[in-house]
C-alpha cells in the first residue's frame, strides 16, 4: 500500500500526488509510505521538499546612516529575499538604471561620486519569477570647502578692512573667523573698522558641516609712516670740541620700514641719505656768531603744494620786522591731497543678481590733484581696463559670492573703496528625466534633480493636473490610468525649470468585445469578430478548439465540418494570454438529402423534401399543369383498360390483346380497384376527368412524381419492423363521419383509404418484386395529404 504524508498532517493514498494551485503556506515535507504486506517490515522512502515560491519580501538596506552620505565615501548595499529554490542573482538600481554587476549575494559597495538625492532598489531572481525591493532614497551630501578667501592686505593704519571667505558644501556649511588675539567672528565675512597697527596678523577661516571641515589663512599688514623719530649724538651734554668728530643716530617707528634718513645741519642737509641713519662729522669751526642785519626778507618759499590742509590759501604774507625797520611778502598755498572718500555703488539691488545678468558698477573719489586712473577688483584680482570714468559693466556668468573693490589713483597715492559684496544666484535647472516603463502594479518613484541659488520650490504635476510638493514623487500600485506625462517645475527668484517625465504603463490584454454565437448556413461567408485592449497592443488570433488550428476570416462554411467552437486568444509581453469562445452552429438540413427540383425540407412527421403548397409533381409544376396532365393520362387509362377487355373478352384463337404502355398500366394499377373505374353509385361521369371528385383527382395526378426521401423512410420502417399504422383524418368532417355508415355517396376520404390500402399491399411486397411502384404511391400519398387543406397524416412507426 503507497501514501503520501502531507506537511499539514494527513495522508492522502495512491502513488501519485497532485497539488493543485500550489501556494507557499504548502512547502515542507512531503513522505511517501510504502507498507510491504508483511509482518516483518515497512519501507519508507527519504522526505521530498516542495519549492512553491518566487522571490518575496525583498530588502534593501545600506550602510548609509539615516539615509545621508558623503561625496567621495564608500556605501555598501545588501540585498535579501525570501525565496524557493534559492535567489540565483540580485541586481541594484540607481535612479531606475541597473548599476554595478549582479551579484549572486547581494552585496554592492560603491563609491558616491555624485551629490543629490538618489533612489535605490534591488531585484532578486530565480527560476519562478522576479521581485523588486521598495526604494530607499539616500542624500549625497559635499564636505565644506572653501573657494576663495581674500588675500594679504596691506592697510594704512586708520582703513577699514574686510576679509571675505567663499565656501561651498551640502548642507550648507557654517563658517567663522579666528582673529590674530583670538577672538572668533561667525559669518562668511569679517569687517575691521579703523585698523590699528595691533590688529596686524594671521586671520584664519574655519568652515564645517557634518561631511567634514576645511580651513584657510590670510594676513592684514597694517601700515603707517614713520613717527617717534630720534635723534642722538655722541656729544656729552651738547658740547664738543673743534677739531673732535661727533657720531649722530636717527631711528623712527613705521611700517613699512623706514626707507632713508637725512641729517639737516642749521636747515641744510649734509651728508647724503643713510638707510642706516647714522653719521660722523669732524668740527671744523668754534664759537658762537652772531650777525645783526637790518630787517629784511632773504627769501620766501614759493608758491607751495601741501598734502595735510584742505582747500587753497591765497595771499598768504610773510611778515619781519626789527630795530632797522620792517619787511613783508606774499606767497599762495595749494595743498594736495590722495583719494580719499572712494563711492562704489552697483546696480544689483541688494546686493543680488542672477547668473547671466550684467552688472554696472561705478566708483567715484575726492582727490587733489584730480584721480588719474580708476580699478575694479574681484576676489582682489583686478579686472578689466584701468580707465578714468570708473564706470565698468560686467556679465555674472557664474554663480557664488563674489566680493568687489576699486581703487582710486593719482599722483599722490591711491585709495580703496570699502568692499562691496554681490551674490550671484544661479536660476532653477532641473537634470534630464528619462521616460519610464512599467508594468501595472509595480511600485513607481520619480525624481527631480533641481540645482539653484537660492534653493528651488519643487512640484510635481501629475498627468490628471494633480500638485504635489516636493522632490520626490511615489507611485504606489501603479495602474494603467496613472500612465502619461509628469512635469517637474521648479522655480526661484532668478528663473524657472521644467522637465518631463513620460511613464508608459504596461499592462496585460483583455478581450472587451467579441462576437455573439452564430448559426450560418452552408455557403455562408462569414466574419468573427474579436476586440482587445492591452499595453503593449496585443497580437490577435483565432484558433478552432477542436483541433486548435488557426483559422483566418472571413470563412466560407463549407458544411457541418465548420461547425465547433472558436477562440479567440489576445496576447502581449504582459502577464498571460487571454481567451474568449464562440460557438457556431451550422444550419442542417434536416431532411436526410439534399432537397431538389424546387422542394423544401419540411416536417411530415420526419423532415422531408416536399413542393411548395399550390405545386406538385416531380419537377414542383403548378397544379394546374399536372391536373391537365393527369385528365390526360387518366382518360388515355380508362382507354385502353376498356379496348383491353373487349379484347380478353372476345372467344376463339385470335391474337392476344396489346399491354398497355408502364405508364397507363401504373394508373391502372393505382386506381383499378376504385369506384371512378367500375362506375360505383355517387358519380356522375361526362368525361375521364368525372370519374374522381375534383379535388381528389388534383390529388391523384402527383402519381406520375416520385418522392425517393419519404419511400426510403417507409422502405426502412417496413423493413426494420412491423408495419407502420397510417392514419388520414378530415379534421372538418371527423365528426360526421360515424353518421355516414350506411348508404352514401363516395367521398374524397374514401379514395384516400383506397390509396392508403394500395400503399400497404405494395409495402408488404417491397422485398419481392415492386420497388418502384412503391415509390410511385408513397409519393402520391406525400403529395396528396400536404396538399388538401384541412387534412393531417400521423405516421406511426413504432411496434
Amino acid at each position: 500500500m503507497v501514501s503520501w504524508m502531507v506537511p499539514y498532517g494527513h495522508s492522502t493514498p495512491g502513488k501519485v500526488l497532485v497539488v493543485t494551485n500550489i501556494s507557499r503556506s504548502q512547502t515542507g515535507e512531503y513522505k511517501c509510505e510504502a507498507i510491504v504486506m508483511t509482518v516483518e517490515m515497512q519501507q519508507r522512502q527519504q522526505p521530498l521538499m516542495c519549492s512553491v515560491n518566487k522571490p518575496d519580501n525583498v530588502r534593501l538596506t545600506s550602510s548609509a546612516i539615516n539615509y545621508k552620505a558623503c561625496k567621495g565615501k564608500d556605501i555598501s548595499f545588501n540585498c535579501s529575499a525570501d525565496a524557493n529554490p534559492e535567489v540565483t542573482s540580485y541586481q541594484l538600481f540607481e535612479n531606475g538604471t541597473a548599476i554595478l554587476n549582479t551579484s549572486t549575494a547581494g552585496m554592492w559597495s560603491k563609491t558616491l561620486e555624485n551629490e543629490g538625492v538618489f533612489v535605490y532598489k534591488c531585484v532578486a531572481n530565480n527560476s519562478l519569477g522576479s521581485d523588486y525591493s521598495m526604494n530607499v532614497a539616500v542624500t549625497i551630501n559635499v564636505p565644506s570647502s572653501i573657494i576663495q578667501i581674500t588675500q594679504y592686505q596691506n592697510a594704512t593704519e586708520g582703513e577699514n578692512v574686510t576679509l571675505m571667505c567663499i565656501v561651498s558644501g551640502v548642507p550648507p556649511p557654517t563658517v567663522s573667523w579666528m582673529k590674530p588675539n583670538g577672538e572668533r567672528d561667525n559669518g562668511y565675512s569679517l569687517g575691521v573698522k579703523n585698523v590699528r597697527r595691533s590688529q596686524a596678523g594671521k586671520y584664519k577661516c574655519e568652515t564645517s558641516n557634518e561631511c567634514g571641515n576645511a580651513t584657510k589663512m590670510t594676513r592684514i599688514y597694517v601700515q603707517f609712516k614713520p613717527e617717534n623719530v630720534q635723534l642722538n649724538s655722541s656729544a656729552m651734554n651738547n658740547t664738543a670740541c673743534e677739531g673732535k668728530v661727533i657720531s649722530f643716530n636717527c631711528s623712527a617707528d613705521a611700517n613699512p620700514a623706514v626707507t632713508s634718513y637725512q641729517l639737516f645741519e642749521n636747515e641744510t642737509a649734509i651728508f647724503n641719505t643713510s638707510a642706516a641713519g647714522m653719521w660722523s662729522k669732524t668740527l671744523v669751526n668754534e664759537g658762537v656768531f652772531v650777525y645783526k642785519f637790518p630787517s629784511s626778507i632773504i627769501q620766501i618759499t614759493q608758491h607751495q603744494n601741501a598734502t595735510e590742509a584742505r582747500g587753497k590759501l591765497a595771499n598768504t604774507k610773510c611778515e619781519a620786522s626789527n630795530d632797522c625797520g620792517n619787511a613783508r611778502d606774499v606767497t599762495s598755498i595749494d595743498v594736495h591731497y590722495k583719494p580719499e572718500n572712494v563711492q562704489f555703488p552697483s546696480s544689483a539691488l541688494g546686493n543680488k543678481a542672477c547668473r547671466g545678468d550684467m552688472i554696472s558698477f561705478n566708483c567715484s573719489a575726492d582727490s587733489n590733484p584730480s584721480v588719474t586712473s580708476y580699478q575694479l577688483f574681484e576676489n582682489d584680482t583686478a579686472i578689466s581696463n584701468a580707465n578714468l570714468s570708473g564706470m565698468w559693466k560686467r556679465n555674472v556668468s557664474m554663480g557664488g559670492v563674489f566680493m568687489y573693490k576699486c581703487v582710486a589713483n593719482n599722483s599722490l597715492g591711491s585709495k580703496f573703496s570699502s568692499s562691496l559684496m554681490v551674490t550671484v544666484n544661479e536660476p532653477s535647472s532641473i537634470q534630464p528625466m528619462h521616460s519610464m516603463t512599467v508594468t501595472e502594479g509595480d511600485n513607481v518613484t520619480l525624481m527631480c534633480s533641481v540645482s539653484g541659488m537660492p534653493p528651488s520650490i519643487v512640484s510635481w504635476m501629475k498627468h490628471n493636473g494633480q500638485l504635489h510638493s516636493g522632490y520626490l514623487l511615489e507611485l504606489v500600485n501603479i495602474s494603467r490610468n496613472e500612465a502619461g506625462e509628469y512635469k517637474c517645475e521648479a522655480s526661484n527668484e532668478c528663473g524657472n525649470a521644467t522637465e518631463m517625465a513620460t511613464i508608459d504603463v504596461q499592462y496585460a490584454p483583455t478581450i472587451t468585445n467579441i462576437s455573439g454565437g452564430q448559426t450560418v448556413n452552408k455557403g455562408d461567408m462569414v466574419s468573427l469578430f474579436c476586440m482587445a485592449e492591452g499595453n503593449p497592443s496585443p497580437t490577435m488570433t483565432w484558433t478552432k478548439v477542436a483541433d486548435n488550428s488557426p483559422v483566418n476570416f472571413p470563412m466560407i462554411i463549407c458544411g457541418s465540418q465548420d461547425e465547433g467552437l472558436y477562440r479567440c486568444t489576445a496576447k502581449n509581453d504582459v502577464g498571460s494570454p487571454v481567451t474568449r469562445d464562440v460557438s457556431m452552429t451550422v444550419h442542417r438540413n434536416p431532411c436526410l438529402e439534399e432537397c431538389t427540383n424546387g422542394r423544401n425540407c419540411r416536417e411530415f412527421g420526419k423532415y422531408l423534401c416536399l413542393c411548395p403548397k399550390g405545386k406538385t409533381g416531380h419537377n414542383c409544376k403548378e397544379n394546374a399543369e399536372v391536373r391537365e396532365k393527369w385528365r390526360n393520362l387518366q382518360s388515355q387509362a380508362k382507354k385502353e383498360l376498356s379496348e383491353m377487355a373487349k379484347e380478353q373478352k372476345k372467344t376463339g384463337r385470335g391474337q392476344a390483346p396489346n399491354m398497355p404502355s408502364a405508364l397507363t398500366a401504373k394508373v391502372i394499377d393505382i386506381f383499378k380497384e376504385t369506384r371512378s373505374f367500375t362506375g360505383l353509385e355517387g358519380f356522375e361521369s361526362t368525361g375521364p376527368e368525372a370519374n374522381l371528385p375534383t379535388q381528389a383527382a388534383e390529388q391523384v395526378a402527383t402519381t406520375v412524381e416520385v418522392n425517393n426521401s419519404l419511400l426510403e423512410q417507409l422502405q426502412e420502417a417496413v423493413q426494420d419492423g412491423p408495419r407502420p399504422q397510417v392514419k388520414v383524418v378530415n379534421v372538418q368532417k371527423a365528426e360526421n363521419q360515424s353518421k355516414k355508415k350506411n348508404k352514401r355517396k363516395i367521398t374524397q376520404e374514401d379514395i384516400l383509404e383506397e390509396q392508403y390500402k394500395a400503399l400497404i399491399a405494395k409495402q408488404e411486397n417491397l422485398k419481392l418484386k415492386k420497388k418502384k411502384k412503391l415509390e410511385l404511391e408513397v409519393s402520391l400519398l406525400e403529395q396528396k395529404v400536404s396538399s388538401v387543406p384541412g387534412y393531417q397524416v400521423s405516421i406511426n412507426l413504432s411496434p
